[in-house]
């Protein structure tokens, strides 16, 4: 049985070939409606969103036969390139802070017996953090924070974890 991560990995990129076919064969617009119609969660829904994107940007080369696999990774890697620059614009706590801070936390969450926060407070501590001047503007889905270099979905998840900038 290969990997789960090889198996993941296999079935995102049928996904994205599913909804690429739909793209081509239907046009953006009614291949939308379908998906809309078809997908029953968020996650390939957004699949096929990524997918509409990448047709968009690239339609003239896949029009003249530039592989799809090949317009998704040029894609990914020019966004993954753009992020990476710009989290590096940014003030970020350097490693060793950084490294500090995580035996620190691991210390305090172990004491605690790794007490989870409440759904609702956890939603709350994201939405403020979403909010927040320290947060990386380009990791709005990880949520990593400029003040102490963590990533707050994970850190949020602890009733013993504060807010370095003392909002929660």
């Amino acid at each position: 049985m290969l990997p789960r991560d090889t198996r993941t990995g296999m079935a995102m990129h049928l996904r994205h070939h599913k909804a690429y076919n739909l793209i081509r064969n239907y046009g953006l617009e009614t291949a939308r409606l379908m998906a809309e119609t078809q997908y029953d969660d968020e996650e390939r829904m957004a699949t096929f969103e990524l997918t509409a994107v990448v047709y968009e940007i690239f339609k003239e080369e896949l029009a003249v036969g530039k592989p799809f696999c090949q317009a998704m990774a040029e894609y990914v890697t020019a966004q993954n390139e753009a992020t990476r620059a710009l989290e590096e614009s940014y003030e970020v706590t350097d490693s060793m802070t950084m490294a500090k801070n995580l035996y620190h936390a691991i210390k305090a969450i172990t004491k605690s017996r790794c007490e989870f926060t409440k759904i609702q407070e956890y939603q709350r501590r994201l939405d403020i953090c979403r909010q927040c001047e320290y947060l990386i503007p380009t990791n709005r889905d990880r949520l990593r924070c400029g003040k102490c270099g963590c990533y707050m979905i994970v850190k949020a998840k602890f009733q013993v974890m504060t807010c370095p900038a003392d909002k929660w």
